[in-house]
């Protein structure tokens, strides 16, 4: 884990399973992602994004 995740995590909370977010794509552009399956920079629009 970087360690920029990590202030993400505590700044925001951790990513619920059950969250609706509705219209709103922030966290799925602005935040780094970092993990053995996914990863992208910040400030990127996820590529599961529709």
């Amino acid at each position: 884990m970087q360690p920029h995740t990590d202030v993400e995590t505590a700044l925001l909370g951790p990513i619920l399973p059950d969250r609706e977010c509705g219209d709103c794509t922030a966290c799925c552009t602005e935040l780094t992602v970092d993990t053995p399956e996914f990863a992208k920079p910040a400030g990127t629009p996820c590529i599961h994004l529709s």
